[in-house]
């Protein structure tokens, strides 16, 4: 799957290839978090579109959502979990 982002005059800033399909997109300031199927997450700079982190979850990601630092990811199983913005660590899961 191929996620481009464009400039002012529809030119391409950055593009991203990611392994699946992308579910979820979240922004925080210059973090990008895309959940994807696979159970791949990405975090991406928002300016340049350099990979920050990359997390493997136990299922498709289906969801994701950001509160201050920390990033939700709700699974096509029922699996969650949460994990620093900053670095992809996982705080919890269940």
């Amino acid at each position: 799957f191929l996620l481009e982002v464009l400039g002012v005059g529809n030119e391409v800033i950055w593009e991203f290839k990611a392994k699946y399909g992308v579910n979820s997109i979240s922004i925080k300031d210059d973090v990008v978090v895309l959940g994807c199927g696979g159970g791949y997450t990405y975090a991406l700079n928002l300016n340049t579109g350099r990979v920050i982190w990359e997390f493997k979850a136990k299922d498709w990601v289906m969801s994701t959502s950001i509160k201050e630092d920390v990033v939700v990811l709700g699974c096509k199983e029922g699996y969650t979990y949460a994990l620093n913005l900053n670095t992809g660590r996982v705080i919890w899961e269940f």
